[in-house]
């Protein structure tokens, strides 16, 4: 997993479920939200993109994260070079060029990406929010 990852998900769970499949690597996944703070334009498919067909006015993109939360068969390692540097992205990339199976598992479990200035904050907030239940006074 990396390390800058705040979660309760089962890393049991993830792995029996894994080591019971067929893939070399499974990732726990999480769906998030972006809010784009612009009105975006739709074009046309014109040439010099400059016909409107639509705008949007500040929309919300939903898409599908890793939680940088992983399973991985041991041959895995075998897609990868002694001493080669190979960022996570490319080794996945690698591997479903290869044919090998990459699966998501989706998670509905509590995830904040404490690398990014948002999560880190909202860690931060939610923390002190519970801290008198964590840690006794002096």
């Amino acid at each position: 997993m990396n390390g800058d990852v705040l979660t309760d998900i089962d890393y049991g769970a993830l792995l029996a479920r894994h080591s019971a499949g067929d893939a070399v690597v499974t990732i726990a996944t999480k769906v998030r939200q972006i809010q784009v703070s612009l009105g975006v334009l739709r074009f046309d498919d014109d040439l010099d993109h400059t016909r409107l067909t639509g705008y949007d006015e500040k929309p919300a993109i939903e898409f599908t994260a890793s939680m940088g939360v992983y399973g991985f068969a041991p041959r895995a390692l075998s897609y990868i070079d002694a001493g080669e540097q190979l960022e996570f992205p490319d080794l996945i990339l690698r591997l479903i060029a290869a044919g090998e199976i990459v699966r998501a598992q989706p998670s509905d479990d509590y995830w904040l990406d404490i690398g990014r200035h948002e999560d880190y904050e909202q860690a931060q907030e939610e923390f002190e929010s519970v801290r008198h239940r964590l840690i006794p006074p002096d």
